[in-house]
């Protein structure tokens, strides 16, 4: 008859499989330098040939001919201001709002 164990054991450790050991992580690579760009890869300056040349005289926005720049309004055509007969009266103290009476407010 074996003896019972008593609550004090510890229960078996579990045996550590190597699929469950946690891989060690990667030493930290150093961001590496940006190499020196390639003499032959700088930005050439324009060559003369591929600036813009200047505009060919015909080819300058010409100033607006007189007969084509838009006429100032004809009097008649411009907006009147409004007749006094026309302008829209001021209220009549009796079509105002009035402010509530005390007794009226809620």
């Amino acid at each position: 008859m074996t003896p019972t164990p008593t609550p004090t054991a510890r229960p078996p450790r579990p045996v550590i499989t190597p699929a469950a050991t946690p891989t060690p992580a990667p030493p930290l690579q150093r961001p590496q330098r940006p190499e020196r760009p390639d003499p032959l890869q700088r930005p050439q300056p324009l060559q003369p040939l591929q600036r813009p040349q200047s505009l060919d005289p015909l080819q300058r926005p010409q100033p607006l001919d007189p007969l084509q720049r838009p006429q100032p309004l004809d009097p008649l055509q411009r907006p009147q201001p409004l007749d006094p007969l026309q302008r829209p009266e001021p209220l009549d103290p009796l079509q105002r709002p009035q402010p509530l009476d005390p007794l009226q407010r809620p």
